[in-house]
């Protein structure tokens, strides 16, 4: 997770920087892979889980997650908004509390096929992307405006990193808590 968001997370940093209209492309890529690599890991333990649904269900919200941040950006920036550092802690935090809630629950529609008691998924998920989203936001606070590109590349690659590794921690622990459905609740024509 780490190294994927260490590569994806700066490639969607530069849509922001240079075209707003590309960041649902930059989320498609995003959600995409994201999807793929946690379906990949969520397949052997549960092999009721149906991939493509997940990665397309994962790749529709953090489409609709880049959209509306960057909506909130073009806000911010109409108003000329100079934010103390702290209120982008609280920002990442607070939009990566609701875009986790969005997401989990979203991608528990798919798993509570596959799992038994999948509900705390969407727990896990809140938590990974409110503790993931600072950084990020952290970062973007700490380049000054104008900063030289390089220097910025560095920083949402670092920043990145973090993101990925937070993930995957906090989403570990979720993915340890997951049981695979067996018998009679699983509906064998849907998987």
């Amino acid at each position: 997770m780490a190294l994927m968001e260490a590569v994806v997370f700066p490639l969607t940093g530069l849509a922001f920087e240079f075209e707003r209209w590309l960041l649902p492309a930059a989320g498609l890529a995003q959600g995409l892979a994201l999807g793929l690599v946690q379906s990949l890991l969520l397949r052997p333990g549960l092999p009721w889980l149906r991939g493509r649904r997940w990665t397309g269900l994962t790749a529709g919200v953090v489409v609709i997650g880049w959209s509306v941040g960057g909506l909130l950006v073009d806000i911010g920036a109409r108003f000329r908004a100079e934010f103390d550092p702290w209120i982008h802690l609280a920002l990442g935090a607070g939009l990566g509390l609701g875009f986790g809630l969005l997401l989990g629950t979203v991608q528990w529609l798919e798993l509570r096929r596959a799992a038994s008691g999948a509900g705390p998924w969407i727990g896990y998920t809140a938590s990974a992307w409110t503790l993931a989203l600072i950084p990020a936001f952290a970062g973007a606070a700490s380049l000054p405006r104008g900063a030289p590109r390089d220097g910025g590349l560095v920083v949402m690659v670092a920043s990145g990193a973090l993101m990925g590794l937070l993930l995957g921690m906090v989403g570990g622990i979720g993915l340890a808590h997951l049981r695979p459905r067996s018998g009679p609740e699983v509906d064998h024509r849907q998987a």
